[in-house]
């Protein structure tokens, strides 16, 4: 056996000096709360380890929430599924409020703030709750107060039985708004109504409402003693012993204001249910939602009784209304009369007051049982009931009807063009003009709105016209197709005569060819159909589809907008018509394609333009209005197409070009035209980088999508083929080959009798040649529109 050498041994001692390799060493432990709130967001997800110390301040059966001066941190402790034992979990819930603890374990991002799960605690030292902070509204509803004990003070406004849990939860005003309060079900066994309109001091942690990205939405105190919630001064008395206010004066001018107390008023009842009730007195109108248990009224309330209501004001409709209320009945009167007005006559009646700034002497409407004519313009049965688009001459409005009117032998009378007559509630959708968060504005009608009681207040007062586009352009369709046929038929019939007189054979050969005539007839008519109603799809249904109705209601409301704007509001208005003056375009565009289609046949979408100015004047119009960047690279020799070629490309590039930029919501379109002189092949290419999808899953003509059948039987008609690649995430491609001079094709689409040549295609046309428009080479290869 070989002795080791001196070299060896030497090097086997350093290596046992130095010992094992070294790793780099884990942080050290967040030693304070406040270090673990100080660290940035993107540390959160980093499994940092942190043991720390507060003052309990809330204790439940797995979460803890301790403070430590002005810094608060939520603690998550893990379920005995997750691993405790009993023993931990009894020594949990025997941690005393106000003790010292010490808790370690590892931050976590948590649902809003940062939250640290524990895997160990102690309690270190007994100890009292730390006094709560007066609360500031300001740091309150910004979120800054998270998990911090203080203290609000305010007006019990509701309460919510939280039905699948152990808390109730108490609806306070303070400092003119509401916050939700927690409270353990324990501390008021039986019910917390009593606490309603009482003015209460609750002590406790806050805790936030927050949304899927951890954003700040509304705070929420949760109380951990029953000492901590307080009356400072109980109810003033039973709910209708509360000041009378008038139904019209509710949220009006108050020199002493109800500080947030119940306030009674009373109405004819115009509508009920079991949730809310709609009330009306002189000019004015409410809705009142009422409480979670109202149960004064053991028989439910109808249209027409006269009531007393006792609730609390509500402005979040930016109009007045009241919740939380209670009701009685006072007595029983004849139904309200709807007030016979036109919803034009509302919104000027909104747009005056507006403008001037002042109170308008007939009221809002709002709430009001009114009764109106329209026109129906769209139907929309939904789940919860039917929606109804109406207009007024230039004034849109909404109609929603209930459930029950959803019948099988009322709604087919309400298709769009009939005139009805119509009964309902008015209800405004108001909304504010901000800017930096802060209303700028008084608030402006967004949608005009009726509630619909029951089909009974639906009338149908003339129905829509028979003759509809629809019918008019299939009749036109039939009465060609029959003097078509009328004056084959006569030929046909002139032909036998002479024929007859003739010779019988000959007769018979005629109507042979007479019969494969009509044949061929036969079937150019259904490929030209479908080659119709591909250019309908390509060049009308795409850009009309929803504009009418709402660039409508849009313009009518910018320009009451700017005609009564005095406070600089016609800045935004004319920003608003630029994008009303690209919708204008896109009309105007579709209606001169529709006209070109209708009245000619042979008029192809280059309009005797060249290929490339055509495809670029494309990926310019498509570019307005999105911020997709469009690129353009074209083969001059394409240039040199035949005309029906280069229109039926430029129509399937549109297509692809339209279903990017709607359905993919792609960053980049790459468009290209590329000639092979070898292959005697043009290829049209269009390349997204958006969602992409699965080949076959896309929707077809059997849903009423035309758009990748009418492509492709474009492209085969040429003689081509339709290639389309697309998977999820990877964006896709949608490429078509058709040959240089589709031999073998003729202009509409049919077998030739043999090559083009000198610029023209010999038809199956009896021997007549067909003219075909060719191209100039373009100047430019490529080009970027986006």
């Amino acid at each position: 056996m070989a002795r080791p050498s001196l070299t060896s041994v030497a090097v086997l001692a350093l290596l046992l000096l130095a010992g094992p390799p070294s790793h780099a060493a884990a942080p050290e432990p967040l030693r304070s709360i406040s270090d673990v709130l100080d660290l940035p967001i993107a540390e959160l997800d980093r499994d940092r380890s942190a043991v720390v110390r507060g003052t309990a301040t809330f204790l439940r059966s797995h979460s803890l929430v301790l403070q430590d001066g002005d810094d608060a941190i939520f603690v998550a402790r893990r379920s005995e599924s997750d691993g405790s034992d009993a023993a931990s979990t009894e020594a949990w819930l025997q941690i005393p409020l106000g003790s010292v603890v010490e808790v370690e374990g590892v931050v976590e991002p948590g649902g809003y703030a940062p939250t640290i799960i524990a895997s160990d605690f102690r309690v270190v030292a007994p100890g009292e709750l730390p006094a709560a902070a007066p609360v500031d509204v300001g740091r309150l509803y910004s979120g800054a107060d998270d998990n911090r004990r203080v203290e609000v003070r305010g007006v019990v406004q509701g309460m919510d039985p939280l039905r699948e849990g152990s808390s109730w939860q108490l609806f306070v005003e303070t400092a003119a708004r509401r916050i939700a309060v927690e409270l353990p079900k324990e501390f008021f066994p039986d019910d917390p109504a009593p606490l309603v309109d009482a003015e209460v001091q609750a002590t406790g942690v806050v805790a936030a409402f927050r949304n899927i990205r951890g954003e700040f939405i509304a705070p929420r105190l949760c109380i951990a003693r029953q000492e901590d919630l307080a009356v400072i001064k109980p109810a003033a008395g039973p709910p209708f012993d509360a000041p009378l206010v008038p139904l019209e004066e509710i949220a009006r001018f108050r020199v002493r204001p109800l500080g947030g107390h119940r306030l009674r008023t009373s109405g004819v009842v115009s509508f009920a249910t079991s949730e809310s009730l709609y009330l009306q007195e002189g000019i004015g109108g409410v809705r009142v939602d009422l409480a979670e248990s109202p149960a004064v009224e053991a028989e439910p309330l109808r249209e027409g009784d006269r009531v007393e209501v006792a609730g609390f004001l509500n402005m979040s409709r930016r109009i007045g209304g009241i919740v939380g209320a209670v009701v009685r009945r006072i007595a029983t009167e004849q139904p309200p009369e709807p007030l016979r007005i036109q919803p034009r006559e509302i919104v000027a009646n909104h747009d005056a007051s507006r403008r001037t700034g002042m109170i308008s002497p007939l009221g809002s409407y709002d709430g009001r049982l009114v009764r109106c004519r329209a026109v129906v313009e769209a139907v929309a049965p939904m789940p919860e009931g039917v929606i109804v688009s109406l207009a007024d001459g230039d004034t849109p409005l909404m109609a929603e009807l209930p459930p029950t009117a959803v019948v099988t032998t009322y709604l087919p009378r309400l298709t769009p063009g009939s005139e009805v007559e119509i009964t309902g509630i008015v209800r405004l959708d108001l909304s504010t003009e901000q800017s930096g968060g802060l209303t700028i504005a008084h608030p402006r009608l967004e949608r005009l709105n009726l509630l619909v009681r029951s089909p009974r207040d639906v009338t149908v007062v003339r129905t829509a016209p028979w003759w509809t586009p629809r019918r008019l352009a299939v009749a036109a369709g039939s009465l060609a197709a029959l003097l078509v046929a009328l004056a084959a038929g006569s030929m046909a019939w002139v032909t036998v005569l002479k024929r007859e007189v003739a010779r019988q054979t000959n007769l018979a050969v005629d109507e042979a060819t007479a019969r494969r005539e009509a044949a061929l007839e036969y079937e150019v008519g259904l490929r030209e159909r479908s080659r119709l109603a591909a250019n309908l799809h390509d060049t009308i249904l795409q850009t009309v589809t929803g504009i009418g109705f709402q660039l409508k209601a849009c313009e009518v409301s910018r320009q009451r907008e700017v005609a009564g704007s005095d406070d600089g509001t016609a800045d935004d208005a004319v920003g608003a018509g630029g994008h009303l003056a690209v919708a204008r375009k896109m009309v105007d565009h579709a209606a001169g394609q529709l006209r070109s289609t209708v009245w000619s046949l042979r008029s192809l979408p280059t309009d005797d333009r060249l290929f490339s100015v055509a495809l670029r004047e494309q990926a310019d119009r498509h570019a307005a209005g999105h911020e997709t960047q469009i690129s353009l690279s074209f083969d001059p020799a394409a240039d040199r197409l035949p005309a029906f070629v280069a229109g039926n490309l430029l129509l399937v590039m549109q297509e692809a070009l339209h279903n990017a930029l709607h359905h993919a919501d792609p960053r980049t379109i790459a468009m290209a035209v590329a000639a092979d002189a070898t292959a005697r092949t043009v290829t049209a290419t269009v390349r997204d980088d958006g969602a992409g999808f699965v080949i076959g899953s896309q929707a077809g003509p059997t849903q009423g999508h035309f758009g990748v059948a009418g492509m492709r039987e474009r492209v085969e008609r040429l003689g081509g083929r339709l290639e389309i690649t697309s998977s999820p995430g990877d964006g896709t491609t949608v490429a078509a080959v058709v040959p240089l001079v589709p031999g073998g094709l003729s202009v509409d689409g049919t077998h030739a009798a043999s090559q083009p040549a000198d610029g023209q295609l010999e038809a199956n046309t009896h021997g007549r040649p067909l003219p075909v428009r060719t191209m100039s080479p373009a100047s430019g290869d490529s080009y970027i529109s986006g």
